[in-house]
C-alpha cells in the first residue's frame, strides 16, 4: 500500500460534511471566547502590552486540543503522509465527480478533505474572533499582523475545504458501503 494512503482505523466510516462541521463547531465557539477573554483581560491592562495579541496562541492551542478530543469517530492518516498525492485525489474526484479506485485511497482522501474543513473553520472563527476583539476593544491589542496572518491561512484552507465536503458529499452518496 501506498505511504499517501496509510492509515491509522481504516475500518472506521467517514464522517458526513455535516458531522464534521458539528464537532469542529465546539471548538471554534471555545476559540472565539478564549480570545475574546484574552482581548478583554490584556484590554484592561494601561498601557496595553505589545504581546497582547500573543495570547491568540493559546486560545487556538486549547481549541485544537478540543477538537482532538470531540473529533469524530474516522479513518485518520498516518503522522507521515504525502500531502500533494491526497490532494490531487480531491481535487480530481471532486472535479470529475466520481470517486477513485480503491476503499483505502478513497478513505485517505476523505480523512484529509477532514482535516481541511476543520482547518478552515477554525481559522475562520479566530478571524472572526480577533475583528470582533478589535470593534469592542479599539484600545486593545494590536491584531493587524495575526489577522492579516490568518487570513492568508484562511485563504489557502478554503478551496480545499469546499473541494472536501463535495468530496464528503460524493463519498456518501456513491462510495459508502
Amino acid at each position: 500500500m501506498p505511504r499517501e494512503f496509510s492509515l491509522v482505523h481504516p475500518d472506521r466510516e467517514l464522517p458526513t460534511t455535516g458531522q464534521v462541521v458539528g464537532r469542529t463547531l465546539w471548538a471554534a465557539v471555545l476559540l472565539v471566547v478564549l480570545v475574546l477573554f484574552a482581548a478583554a483581560v490584556t484590554s484592561s491592562i494601561t498601557p496595553v502590552p505589545a504581546w497582547g495579541a500573543l495570547t491568540m496562541l493559546p486560545a487556538l492551542l486549547l481549541a485544537v486540543l478540543l477538537l482532538m478530543a470531540t473529533r469524530v469517530s474516522r479513518p485518520r492518516l498516518r503522522y507521515r503522509f504525502v500531502r500533494a498525492r491526497l490532494v490531487t485525489v480531491v481535487r480530481d474526484a471532486a472535479a470529475r465527480d466520481r470517486l477513485p479506485v480503491g476503499d483505502q485511497q478513497q478513505k485517505a482522501a476523505g480523512a484529509y478533505a477532514c482535516l481541511e474543513i476543520e482547518g478552515l473553520i477554525l481559522f475562520t472563527s479566530s478571524i472572526l474572533a480577533m475583528v470582533t476583539a478589535i470593534v469592542l476593544w479599539p484600545v486593545g491589542p494590536t491584531w493587524g499582523p495575526l489577522i492579516v496572518s490568518f487570513v492568508n491561512i484562511g485563504v489557502l484552507f478554503a478551496p480545499g475545504a469546499v473541494r472536501g465536503m463535495k468530496y464528503l458529499g460524493l463519498y456518501h452518496r456513491d462510495g459508502s458501503r
